[in-house]
């Protein structure tokens, strides 16, 4: 009877001890139930941009109005309170014209506690140099998606952020056009932000990501459009390296709900 006790014991703790965790050296693997909406904010510091209509300044005193923003995130991943990670293998392809593309829901979290989640703005570069005839009509990777809206025509690989719109730098009398491509391995943007004990129990919870493209003009690199109003990343590009910069913090949680 004292060796069935402890026999059990022992089966309790040692499926207790991994509950969280996921791979060939866990077991059970966890029952994924919850999840996550997460919807995008288009901001210019504390305003919402509006499309083609709203004016907008730069530090370096440029006027800029926005046409659009496309974009393509990837590589989710939750941070266990103690520190392990749970991956979704999840893409999605969003636009600032397009408004169902900035709500998208991340399903299959296990009922958990999280301290953080990071995600990437563009892709890993195995899957930027996939080919996008082999995905499905319904991934955002395909080439009824991104793949055929944000896939260089010359090059191999994605387009990972496409900001465009026109620009009317201090003391001049008429707008310009500007068109910024950030793509190539390179310049790939990973976002890591603080969930402060996120708490999922069989439930979805709505997260509202606020993107300040007024950083992308801002800093760490203060951008000068009339410097340079066009950019497709390519090699030795240092106007690509420095927008891919100064986007590494322009995304904040605004709230869980």
């Amino acid at each position: 009877m004292k060796k069935i006790v402890l026999l059990t014991l022992g089966v309790v703790l040692f499926f207790s001890s991994c509950r969280r965790k996921t791979g060939p050296d866990c077991c059970p693997p966890v029952e994924p139930i919850g999840s996550i909406e997460v919807h995008l904010n288009h901001l210019w510091g504390t305003d919402t941009i509006v499309r083609g209509t709203g004016k907008y300044l730069t530090a370096q005193g440029d006027t800029v109005t926005i046409s659009d923003i496309r974009g393509l995130l990837s590589n989710f991943v939750l941070k266990f309170t103690d520190g392990s990670d749970f991956p979704l293998e999840y893409y999605h392809y969003y636009k600032l014209s397009t408004a169902s593309t900035n709500t998208f829901l991340l399903k299959g979290i296990p009922d958990e506690v999280y301290q953080k989640m990071s995600f990437f703005l563009g892709l890993d570069s195995t899957s930027n140099h996939s080919d996008v005839t082999t995905y499905p009509r319904t991934s955002a990777l395909s080439t009824y998606q991104a793949g055929g809206e944000m896939h260089w025509n010359w090059a191999d690989g994605f387009i990972f952020t496409n900001v465009t719109g026109t620009y009317r730098p201090a003391n001049a009398s008429r707008f310009r056009g500007f068109s910024y491509h950030i793509g190539m391995d390179p310049n790939l943007v990973k976002i890591s932000l603080p969930t402060n004990g996120l708490t999922i129990s069989g439930n979805s919870r709505l997260m509202e990501l606020n993107v300040d493209w007024k950083e992308m003009f801002e800093s760490p690199n203060s951008i000068k459009i009339a410097n340079q109003d066009v950019t497709h990343s390519t090699s030795g590009d240092t106007l690509a390296a420095q927008l891919s910069a100064n986007m590494v913090d322009m995304v904040k949680i605004g709230s869980i709900k």
